[in-house]
């Protein structure tokens, strides 16, 4: 089915959405590598989305007028650009993975026994404070192989955190205390910093008893350069 285009003088998206057409043929085109180039166009379409969404206009029938391909394949191209990340994490060789398969690993029912959804997001408990602040003191230097699923998995997370920080940068409509629109780059800056500060260790762990740990800094911290919380009084 041909689709129509909007002439390019009509609208200034329009090199992007050549881009991203462009993207998806080399993802049909291609045998190995296609999650990859699947990544790419996904990576585009969210900025094409945040562009278009900043500009007042509604993100679907942009998709429809200007993509040569149907809504739901720009769904899986964004999804899998959102979890790559997860995909890494596998440890697998993406270069042959279809897209079909990664859609299928990144399904909710992949790979979960009836109680690994309940356990996933249970914090891991340790048996004392002492011992989170033991911990805290040698994440800095813990290795993380570069082959490695954690060094995969970090990587990813980092990649696609960076992604949806610019897509909501560019999309936002906040206001300095003067009431003038702050710049994308300020959005962004002040979402990362507030990300650092939100990454506290009582996210991922606590301690066994009635009473929990305080609040330890995530190693590297302002205040807390050494990322060592300081020891309770007495």
């Amino acid at each position: 089915m041909t689709t129509e285009h909007r002439p390019a003088t009509a609208d200034p998206l329009a090199p992007l959405a050549d881009r991203i057409n462009d993207s998806h043929q080399r993802f049909l085109r291609s045998l190995r590598h296609a999650l990859a180039h699947a990544r790419d166009t996904g990576t585009l379409l969210l900025e094409a989305r945040a562009r278009v969404e900043a500009a007042g206009a509604r993100w679907l029938p942009w998709v429809q007028a200007h993509c040569q391909f149907s809504v739901s394949q720009a769904q899986r191209y964004v999804r899998i650009a959102n979890h790559y990340h997860r995909l890494l994490a596998q440890g697998d060789d993406l270069a042959n993975l279809s897209m079909t398969a990664a859609l299928r690993l990144l399904s909710p029912a992949a790979g979960q026994r009836p109680g690994d959804r309940r356990d996933r997001g249970r914090r891991i408990q340790v048996a004392s404070r002492g011992e989170v602040r033991h911990l805290v003191r040698q994440a800095g230097s813990l290795p993380l192989p570069a082959d490695s699923p954690e060094r995969k998995f970090l990587d990813g997370a980092v990649a696609g955190l960076a992604q949806r920080v610019l897509a909501r940068a560019k999309k936002s409509r906040l206001t300095d205390a003067e009431g003038q629109p702050l710049s994308p780059a300020a959005v962004a800056l002040a979402l990362l910093e507030q990300l650092k500060q939100a990454l506290a260790v009582e996210l991922v762990v606590e301690v066994q008893g009635p009473e929990g740990p305080p609040p330890v800094p995530a190693p590297g911290h302002a205040g807390d350069p050494a990322g060592v919380a300081p020891a309770p009084a007495g």
